[in-house]
């Protein structure tokens, strides 16, 4: 994240999931607090979304970042990658 901040000092990595707690001791360490946002869990919507609409959410994400890491053993996710 280092090297990025140095080509471009506005890059943001934004971390989602469960389990940050010891990622917050290395952004610490790192002093990375104001280029890393861990954002924590993001609840499952109530509604059952269909692959259509997983998709569409996918592609709306995917266009407002330049990067995207998807864990492929996420219920409902497989359909989409």
């Amino acid at each position: 994240m280092q090297e990025i901040l140095k080509s471009d000092p506005k890059e943001l990595l934004v971390i989602v999931g469960r389990g940050q707690e010891p990622l917050k001791h290395v952004v610490e360490e790192l002093n990375l607090q104001d280029a890393v946002v861990l954002a924590g869990q993001i609840p499952v919507p109530v509604i059952r979304l269909n692959s259509s609409d997983v998709n569409d959410w996918l592609v709306a994400i995917r266009k407002k970042v330049k990067c995207m890491f998807l864990p492929v053993g996420i219920r409902g996710l497989k359909v989409c990658l």
